[in-house]
């Protein structure tokens, strides 16, 4: 019974863990998105301008226009709206010359669909 109780509670374990992180491979990287509060996020071995370009021709792909669509050095952003109004928002920061973090968040909560396929649309770019 004991075993039962503990292969049930792994499962369980698993199941959660799986919620909160996915996988997406790219023509020559897999990507990991990680939960992280409201949005979900990854690194790519980038420069931060690349990065943002390839978020600008993503969402271009996706028939979306950003509202806001700014890079500096250190930060990027580029925001806007869905056409049924949920905002959605991608978040850039440079962690070095090559590498940037790249954070994704489509509505209020981070809604993880619509998420992920606003990053599949972005690491089309990379």
């Amino acid at each position: 019974m004991t075993r039962v109780v503990l292969a049930f509670g792994a499962l369980l374990v698993t199941a959660f863990a799986a919620g909160c992180t996915t996988w997406h491979t790219g023509t020559a990287s897999t990507y990991t998105l990680k939960r992280s509060l409201n949005s979900w996020e990854t690194t790519v071995a980038l420069p931060i301008e690349k990065a943002h370009k390839a978020t600008v021709a993503g969402l271009n792909d996706l028939g979306l226009k950003p509202v806001t669509s700014r890079v500096d050095k250190l930060t990027g952003i580029a925001d806007g709206f869905l056409a049924d109004g949920t905002d959605f928002e991608v978040r850039l920061e440079s962690r070095g010359d090559t590498v940037t973090r790249v954070r994704v968040r489509c509505g209020m909560l981070g809604d993880r669909e619509r998420s992920i396929q606003l990053f599949r649309a972005i690491e089309k770019h990379f």
